[in-house]
């Protein structure tokens, strides 16, 4: 399946509860049939680079989400998500 990045913001900050990963971006995705907007390119204090899909309410009772049901496809997108942000300077 075809995946784009269509638009990156550098957004360098700590977040989560222990402040341990490190946002580096918000970006948006266009997939064959879906588009994405508000995506996060994010780093793990071990160093791992992922990507996490746009914020809705995640908790377990919620009517709504957004998840990765494939991850060769969430590798793929984390890979040009990265390769962006590369692209635009950041580390």
């Amino acid at each position: 399946p075809m995946t784009e990045i269509k638009g990156m913001t550098i957004k360098r900050s700590m977040v989560g509860r222990k402040k341990e990963t490190e946002l580096l971006a918000f970006f948006d995705v266009q997939m064959t049939e879906v588009y994405l907007r508000g995506c996060a390119l994010v780093r793990y204090s071990n160093g791992n680079v992922t990507i996490w899909p746009p914020k809705l309410d995640h908790r377990q009772e919620a009517l709504r989400g957004v998840f990765f049901s494939d991850e060769t496809l969430k590798r793929r997108i984390a890979d040009q998500a990265l390769d962006a942000f590369r692209a635009l300077g950041g580390e």
